[in-house]
C-alpha cells in the first residue's frame, strides 16, 4: 500500500508538473502575445497622437446640441461665464444692459445656425479652419483653398502672396492645404480693404484652444502684413463645436451681440486674446 501510494503520488506529481509546465508555457505565450499587441497598440496610438498634433492641431467635434464629452479646459459654470461675458462687453465700451438683453434673448441664433450650415456644406469638421481665396464681387463669394488647423504662419503666407500677386495658388501646395478649389459666401463680419479681391475666412469656435493658438501665433501677423495695409479682407464665421465645448454657442451669441453694437472685432481680439482664460477659466 505504501508502495502504491508512493506510485500514485508520483503520477500525480508528474501530472501536476506537466500541467504547471503547460500552463506556464501558455501563460508565457499569452504574455508575449499580449505585450506584442500592447506594443503595437501603443505605436499606433502614438502615431495617431503625433500625426494628429503635427498635421492638424485642430479640434474636432459636432455642432449638435446632443450631449458629448467636453474637451474644454473651462473651469467656470454657466452663471460665471455669462457674468464674465457681460463684464467683457462693458470693458469694451458696449452698453451692458443692451448686450445682456441681446444675449438673453438669443437674438442671433438663426444667423449662427446659418453660418454653421455654410461651414458644414464646405466640409468643415473642426476648428480652426481657414479658406483663402479670390472674392467674386458679383455674387459675394470666395473661391479658394482650405487650410486646416493651427498651423504655422509659413503655411499661410505663400498662399496669400500668390492670390494677391497672381489671383491663384500659382501651383503652391502644402500638406495642410486642400488640393481643390471650394466656394463659400463671404461672411458678413469682415474687416480690411473692401476693394481687395483676396479674402481670409476663418471658421472658428471661441472656446477652441487651437483657435486661440492660431490667434496668438498667426492672426496678428496676418493683420499687420495683409489686412491693415489693404491687401486682403479678413472675415470670421462662427462654427461652435457644441458637442465638446459647453460655452461655444454662448460665446458665438456674444459675438453677434457685440456686432450689433459695432464692437465685434474688439470682442474677437479680446476673447481670443487677453480675456480667453478669464472667460473660460475664472
Amino acid at each position: 500500500m505504501d508502495s502504491d501510494n508512493e506510485e500514485k503520488d508520483t503520477i500525480e506529481d508528474i501530472t501536476q508538473k506537466r500541467t504547471r509546465s503547460f500552463t506556464i508555457k501558455n501563460l508565457n505565450s499569452t504574455i508575449v502575445i499580449s505585450l506584442s499587441i500592447l506594443t503595437a497598440g501603443l505605436m499606433i496610438a502614438g502615431a495617431i497622437v503625433f500625426n494628429g498634433k503635427l498635421l492638424t492641431n485642430i479640434q474636432s467635434g459636432s455642432n449638435s446640441s446632443s450631449s458629448g464629452a467636453s474637451t474644454t479646459s473651462s473651469t467656470v459654470n454657466l452663471s460665471q461665464f455669462e457674468s464674465n461675458i457681460v463684464s467683457l462687453a462693458g470693458s469694451l465700451g458696449m452698453n451692458e444692459s443692451k448686450f445682456k438683453t441681446c444675449y438673453d434673448k438669443n437674438t442671433y441664433n438663426s444667423e449662427i445656425q446659418a453660418e454653421i450650415t455654410a461651414g458644414n456644406n464646405l466640409g468643415v469638421s473642426g476648428t480652426p479652419t481657414v479658406l483663402i481665396g479670390m472674392i467674386n464681387s458679383k455674387n459675394n463669394t470666395v473661391t479658394g483653398r482650405i487650410v486646416t488647423g493651427a498651423v504655422p504662419l509659413t503655411v499661410f503666407t505663400p498662399l496669400i502672396d500668390n492670390y494677391v500677386k497672381y489671383g491663384s495658388t500659382n501651383g503652391y501646395s502644402n500638406q495642410y492645404v486642400s488640393t481643390t478649389d471650394l466656394t463659400v459666401t463671404l461672411p458678413s463680419r469682415v474687416t480690411g480693404n473692401s476693394n481687395s479681391k483676396v479674402a481670409f475666412v476663418e471658421y472658428g469656435d471661441f472656446e477652441c484652444p487651437y483657435c486661440e493658438q492660431l490667434y496668438q501665433q498667426v492672426i496678428p501677423s496676418i493683420m499687420d502684413s495683409y489686412v491693415n495695409n489693404g491687401k486682403i479682407q479678413f472675415a470670421f464665421s462662427d462654427f461652435p463645436l457644441t458637442s465638446i465645448h459647453p460655452y461655444a454657442l454662448s460665446a458665438a451669441i456674444g459675438g453677434e451681440c457685440a456686432q450689433e453694437q459695432g464692437k465685434f472685432w474688439e470682442y474677437y481680439n479680446n476673447v481670443y486674446g487677453s480675456d480667453y482664460n478669464k472667460l473660460f477659466n475664472s
